[in-house]
């Protein structure tokens, strides 16, 4: 009977061992999730959130009472909801984890910020996923400096195709980048990278002497 008692007592502490990494690991984990910088979320099968994070009031103003209970798409701006509903769908039937979805979603104060979500299964007893615990981070600035930088291609792309003027783009080298040599004598438009110029130096394509005169000056604007 002793033998038994002292069996029943290790299995005890042990027990009461497990117990305890589990709260320390639980505590560990909200901890991360309460001050983490990115936006935190459950989502059940019905498409409901049924969790988020402190810093869904950080970073989009509301609380999580005002997000728990309601539907993703609420939130998510009407243009986004069918690409975010079949990424969850994707999730709940394969359990694979579903990465970088892009969206827009509601702020309170009405506007619409870029979010980059990844969302992973969470598994049940029989095996089947039950919900999603997802991770989305603010984007938007990063978003519209994408934005801004096409624009400015695509204008700088325009403007060079419709000049009269034949354009060329050197690198700090003066090796030629890029050329343009504007209209033909038949008024074609012949836009090309000229193998035969393209990577070769300024001065191996003019004159010495033109090449002694506007080098100085392309030096000073670089």
């Amino acid at each position: 009977r002793i033998d038994e008692r002292l069996s029943a007592f290790r299995l005890d502490a042990r027990r009461r061992q497990a117990e305890e990494c589990l709260r320390e690991s639980e505590e560990k984990y909200r901890l991360f999730v309460e001050h983490a910088n990115d936006v935190v979320f459950t989502l059940s099968p019905d498409g409901s959130v049924s969790y988020a994070s402190p810093s869904w009031t950080r970073i989009l103003g509301f609380s999580p009472g005002e997000v728990v209970g309601k539907s993703f798409a609420d939130f998510v701006h009407p243009d986004d909801v069918s690409s975010c509903a079949d990424a969850v769908r994707r999730v709940f039937e394969s359990a694979v984890a579903a990465n970088r979805v892009s969206y827009r979603v509601r702020h309170k104060d009405g506007s619409f910020r870029w979010h980059s979500a990844s969302g992973s299964p969470i598994l049940g007893p029989d095996g089947r996923v039950r919900s999603i615990v997802g991770i989305a981070r603010d984007v938007t600035d990063q978003k519209l400096a994408d934005e801004k930088l096409l624009h400015s291609r695509n204008l700088m792309r325009y403007v060079i195709e419709h000049s009269q003027s034949a354009i060329a783009v050197h690198d700090r080298e003066l090796r030629y980048l890029y050329v343009y040599h504007g209209p033909t004598k038949d008024g074609k438009i012949l836009v090309c990278c000229c193998e035969h110029i393209h990577g070769l130096a300024f001065h191996g394509v003019i004159s010495l002497t033109c090449f002694s005169v506007i080098s100085v000056c392309w030096r000073c604007v670089l």
